[in-house]
């Protein structure tokens, strides 16, 4: 039992010098007594054979839970499954094919916070021995991406400052989105997993945004990787803007990159954006100008069609928003505020396609409908342009929704941890980034799993331990699993049960 590493607004109190250690007893209860009222732990469970596990945490996408423990308080129920550990092998060369000994090997699992965000956390890693090979054991089923890295090329630099080499995704790329994950059934380990180590410097690229005329009170700079012409849906580096709108971003792999420029130039006024395309191949880029204009502006009103709640009396947390149709989290202002007489003005939005969307409605309330003068826009993309003025926006919540429930039935031996189960629509014209129609979330322990606020539509639901919120948008997987899956059509409200098969693949 341990202090996380962060924890909750509002617990200040320093954590024990040292971790709590309790065994279990032959029927796996334990006690922690004598703990110090008001800190936060976390709960971790260890066994020889399985995988390590802590409280609340529903690999591989829940993180784990906190305990808070008051004055004098005493939690039952703190109670953590463990599941059979498993092992994932292979090998790692050097570029001329021989074996790379010293190498880092991790196995990593991502997680993903509410924005649709990706990180890595270890889950195992390994040192290559002098054939280069190396055992990556204690993983829990799932997927995982391995990753390889020279622990020479940790602390090095040049005249300008440090370094930092990314590591070799398997099956030997730099880049993450080319990286294969290896997933891992219960008791089925993987072998034989053989790539070749990368190593290319990383660069630096610096520029300026501005705002002709103009001075700038705020901006921000994000980087991602460019696919087919398309930005991928995350950034993978913000940069530190100074007053006169420099910037600069370090230690950046070979890549074409999309850069997203947005500033404020006056208080209270429409937000300015940039869109700027980058190669870069190991080389430092430098003198990157990027203009700024002002973006689209958003006008409406909000209805709160309500059946069975009365409109929240506090609705000054509920957002509208401009996302990008292509997932950036850069391209409009998070200045839909409503007032009290149902109106919003949305201050800014960068040139493209958008969808409108409503961000911390409290339950049960969900998006029903948008209208922009008459016309269905919902699920539609609406294009925008800078400097123009879009009103007559008209957007419905309601408080009646779905629910999509079940358990899925396993096969003898099989493990409900790592199963995912995605909700996606029969009608495939629906199959777009950032989709409201396409959800994604994991059985729990007993194998169950939950939708809530589907929008009315006929659906595959499909169970597979081989997908994450990276794949939601993927043709090609829901093409694979729509073959399959069994379906379902949900109604305005309906509350439906349906259960499904979790088929272990074969190997």
């Amino acid at each position: 039992m341990e202090c996380p590493a962060t924890v909750p607004v509002g617990q200040t109190d320093s954590c024990p010098r040292y971790n709590r250690v309790a065994l279990t007893d032959k029927d796996g209860r334990y006690t922690v007594d004598k703990l110090p009222r008001g800190k936060t732990f976390t709960v971790t469970a260890l066994k020889t054979g399985y995988a390590a596990r802590a409280f609340g945490e529903t690999p591989p996408a829940i993180a784990p839970s906190f305990v808070v423990l008051k004055d004098g308080e005493k939690k039952d129920g703190i109670d953590v499954q463990l599941v059979p550990h498993n092992f994932a092998s292979g090998m790692l060369v050097d570029t001329d094919e021989t074996p790379f000994a010293g190498a880092l090997i991790e196995a990593l699992r991502a997680v993903y916070n509410d924005k649709g965000e990706r990180s890595f956390v270890t889950a195992a890693e390994s040192v290559t021995d002098d054939r280069g090979e190396f055992h990556l054991h204690g993983l829990a089923p799932g997927q995982y991406f391995i990753t390889a890295f020279d622990p020479s090329f940790a602390r090095v630099g040049d005249q300008l400052g440090q370094l930092f080499y990314g590591p070799t995704f398997y099956p030997g790329t730099v880049y993450q989105d080319d990286a294969v994950r290896v997933t891992l059934d219960p008791g089925v380990p993987v072998r034989g997993l053989k790539f070749k180590l990368q190593i290319i410097r990383p660069a630096r690229l610096t520029g300026q945004i501005s705002a002709p005329g103009l001075q700038l009170l705020s901006g921000a700079v994000n980087l991602g990787p460019s696919r087919s012409s398309r930005s991928a849906s995350f950034a993978i580096s913000e940069a530190d803007i100074r007053p006169d709108g420099v910037f600069q971003f370090a230690n950046i792999l070979a890549e074409r990159y999309i850069i997203r420029a947005r500033a404020a130039v006056q208080v209270g006024g429409v937000s300015h954006f940039a869109i700027w395309t980058q190669p870069v191949s190991g080389a430092d880029v430098t003198d990157v100008k990027m203009v700024l204009s002002p973006g689209a502006r958003l006008e409406g009103i909000v209805n709160w069609e309500s059946k069975t709640s009365r409109p929240p009396v506090d609705q000054s947390d509920v957002r509208i928003r401009a996302p990008m149709s292509d997932g950036s989290t850069l391209g409009d202002v998070q200045s839909g505020e409503i007032d009290t007489s149902r109106h919003f003005s949305l201050m800014g939005a960068m040139a493209g396609l958008h969808y409108i969307r409503v961000e911390n409605l409290p339950e049960p309330w969900r998006l029903k409908k948008v209208t922009i003068r008459g016309s269905d826009v919902t699920d539609i993309p609406k294009d925008m342009d800078y400097n123009e003025i879009i009103d007559g926006i008209e957007i419905t919540l309601t408080d009646v929704f779905t629910t999509l429930t079940g358990t899925a039935v396993l096969e003898t031996g099989d493990l409900a941890q790592g199963y995912a189960v995605i909700a996606f629509p029969t009608n495939r014209l629906k199959w777009q980034p950032t989709s409201r129609y396409i959800k994604l979330t994991y059985l729990d322990d007993r194998g169950r799993y939950a939708f809530r606020g589907l929008p009315p539509a006929e659906y595959f639901v499909a169970v597979t331990r081989a997908a994450d919120q990276s794949d939601l948008y993927s043709e090609a997987l829901l093409d694979r699993l729509s073959r399959d899956a069994p379906t379902i059509r949900l109604g305005d409200g309906d509350k439906r049960i349906l259960p499904l098969r979790a088929l272990m693949p074969k190997r």
